[in-house]
């Protein structure tokens, strides 16, 4: 028997939760849906590379946490959009995912205390 090496990344929910919870808090969503589960993992799997899959990797890279949680989360809005559940949708002339970005909450914080 051959053995086989699996590289195996941060699970699904790391992804889907972040890509979610943009949606939801973003767009008001009025319920999560199975098609909202379905269109993430959808998604999520087309961000993989061949190479990655070919190597056994089941995840995106973790350092790609942001740009896959937008993408995500404006799959997991399209859908929502088609089952008429977006009580704020995005401007109709931005794309989604770039207004997912732009709705991103960036982690800075102004220093305090100095540093010496």
């Amino acid at each position: 028997m051959a053995s086989c090496t699996r590289n195996e990344r941060l699970c699904s929910s790391t992804f889907f939760c972040a890509g979610m919870g943009l949606a939801v808090s973003t767009c008001g969503l009025r319920r999560v849906t199975d098609e909202m589960f379905h269109a993430s993992a959808v998604k999520i799997a087309s961000l993989m590379s061949d190479k990655d899959v070919s190597k056994g990797i089941l995840f995106p890279p973790l350092a790609q946490l942001r740009d896959v949680s937008a993408h995500v989360a404006a799959a997991i809005v399209e859908e929502a959009m088609k089952q008429n559940l977006v009580r704020d949708p995005p401007p109709p002339d931005e794309e989604i995912v770039d207004f997912m970005v732009t709705s991103m909450w960036i982690p800075y914080y102004d220093v305090l205390v100095p540093v010496h």
